[in-house]
């Protein structure tokens, strides 16, 4: 049997060509530098935007962004063709855009802006900044404070604060510039960063740009102070100088080594867990090998006569009611999820079976109820490690496959 040709990763020629131009050079090892977008591009959607053709535009996320086709109309050498998302605005104000002037409510994300994504407790939320950092609860701009070092401190239980020690142990930090807009100072080390020069691929050659990119149309305006937090970063906890604008998230790492102490931050995977309960790098999952079988077919009787007889054994889970479906995303790996609900419990449990020798046999299950495919899919993928990734990546919203909806 052919292999399957790979499929091209990027869903608008615009955005293969945006990506091209900082992070091609970055992904070849050819030149020492951060990324701009990150290392691939990730999963596609047409999101609902009133101003867009039709209603609707296309979007592509990556690990520092999302790239957005609003009006592909525009020339191709428009260089706000392809716009960065307002996501990092739209996280910490809880507000979808969904037009120019539209917005959804959603409960703003407790998710850290820097560092990694679970035990990180002390590391600022977009959800803590949006609700008590002075600028975005009432607009209150900064003095000027050019030449002066950050000792604004953020912490996610505490807030805002001052150490002054921070200001003595990194000079480098002292403002340098001042966005009269938003009122906010730039320290010197992210103003640095907007600033360098550096090779880019433009028109399929190597050039050299100064600056590297436009500040403006990457990051947008700062919407905070800068503040160092204590983050947690690959499990170890470092000073993090953290600054979020309109589009991205900075942050200065004074203990990385000098081409990465200043990075963008991961939002666009913070955005695509916030707004979808999904990774930025999903788009690699076939749904279309899910396979649905009926409880009352040979192969469904079969899979939950013998889940019945390895539940049989263990008391503490409960004696299912009826079995709702039976699921098998992948019969070559021979990996099956069971729906059912349970005598006396109104939560429903998803069941996990993988096939041996001597037939199908429970793994591990799930119960509970939650309207959040990615709370369950955490789960299972924590504890069935061996399992395909369309396993737990192709749930639907309601926690269970769904063909028709997983694409």
């Amino acid at each position: 049997m052919p292999s399957r040709a790979a499929a091209e990763p990027f869903d608008a020629l615009a955005f293969r060509t945006a990506w091209q131009q900082a992070d091609q050079l970055v992904q070849a090892g050819q030149v020492n530098r951060t990324w701009l977008w990150g290392p691939a591009a990730g999963f596609s959607v047409n999101e609902p935007y009133v101003e867009a053709n039709g209603g609707k535009r296309l979007v592509q996320y990556f690990d520092k962004s999302r790239m957005e086709l609003t009006d592909p109309s525009r020339s191709l050498e428009d260089p706000w063709r392809v716009t960065n998302g307002l996501i990092v605005r739209e996280m910490v104000t809880g507000q979808i855009q969904t037009g120019d002037t539209q917005f959804v409510a959603k409960e703003r994300p407790m998710i850290p802006v820097a560092g990694d994504l679970i035990n990180n407790p002390t590391a600022a939320t977009y959800a803590n900044f949006g609700r008590f950092e002075p600028s975005l609860v009432d607009g209150t701009h900064e003095s000027k404070l050019l030449g002066q070092p950050v000792t604004s401190v953020w912490y996610s239980e505490a807030g805002g604060g001052v150490n002054r020690s921070l200001g003595t142990q990194y000079p480098e930090t002292a403002n340098t510039a001042y966005d009269d807009v938003t009122g906010h100072n730039l320290p010197g080390v992210f103003w640095r960063y907007f600033s360098q020069a550096g090779d880019i691929i433009e028109r399929g050659q190597r050039v050299r740009s100064q600056p590297l990119f436009d500040w403006l149309y990457v990051a947008g305006h700062p919407i905070t102070a800068a503040y160092w937090t204590k983050a947690v970063v690959g499990g170890h906890e470092r000073d993090v100088l953290v600054q979020l604008f309109e589009r991205r998230v900075l942050t200065y790492t004074p203990s990385n080594v000098l081409a990465w102490q200043v990075e963008m931050g991961n939002v666009g995977q913070h955005y695509a867990n916030w707004r979808y309960g999904k990774t930025v790098s999903e788009r690699s999952i076939d749904c279309s090998m899910v396979e649905q079988v009926a409880p009352d077919s040979p192969d469904g009787h079969t899979i939950s006569t013998q889940l019945l007889a390895d539940l049989s054994t263990l008391p503490q889970i409960g004696t299912p009611l009826q079995f709702a479906s039976v699921v098998s995303i992948d019969r070559d790996s021979g990996w099956v999820l069971v729906q059912a609900s349970f005598k006396g419990n109104a939560e429903p449990g998803i069941f996990a079976l993988q096939k041996t020798s001597n037939g199908y046999h429970y793994v591990t299950a799930w119960s509970g109820v939650t309207d959040r495919a990615d709370t369950i899919r955490s789960y299972l993928a924590a504890h069935i490690p061996g399992a395909p990734g369309a396993l737990t990546a192709c749930l639907a919203p309601s926690g269970f496959v769904d063909p028709a909806s997983a694409h």
